[in-house]
């Protein structure tokens, strides 16, 4: 179980791992914390899919804004395909595919990543 802090090794028993949405929900001073300790509990050859709201697309992601402003009482904290591509690597992560696209005014990025 996550406490919020520290995330259960039983992470390092999945071949995927799936960040839907999640990543603009952590507090910004965490962000890359919270992607580093990820990175940390998987094993070689596992992959985690991370899929999140394009910042880059500033007036399709004022959408969001307002969408989790309204249902969570706060507003996300976006980064954009190049940011998280970069800071990913920077971490360890491989990229091996890719995706963009817009879902009504969502507009989201893929990034299917390994540790390798």
């Amino acid at each position: 179980m996550y406490n919020g802090t520290e995330l259960p090794d039983v992470l390092f028993e999945y071949d995927h791992l799936f960040l839907i949405d999640v990543l603009h929900h952590v507090p910004v001073a965490q962000q890359a914390a919270f992607l580093k300790q990820i990175y940390a509990k998987m094993r070689p050859g596992s992959k985690l899919i991370l899929k999140d709201i394009d910042a880059a697309r500033l007036v399709w992601c004022s959408f969001n804004k307002l969408h989790d402003l309204m249902l969570s009482g706060e507003i996300g904290h976006e980064w954009t395909f190049a940011r998280a591509l970069t800071e990913c690597q920077r971490i360890g992560f491989e990229l091996v595919g890719s995706q963009k696209k817009r879902t009504l005014v969502y507009p989201h990025y893929t990034l299917e990543l390994v540790k390798r």
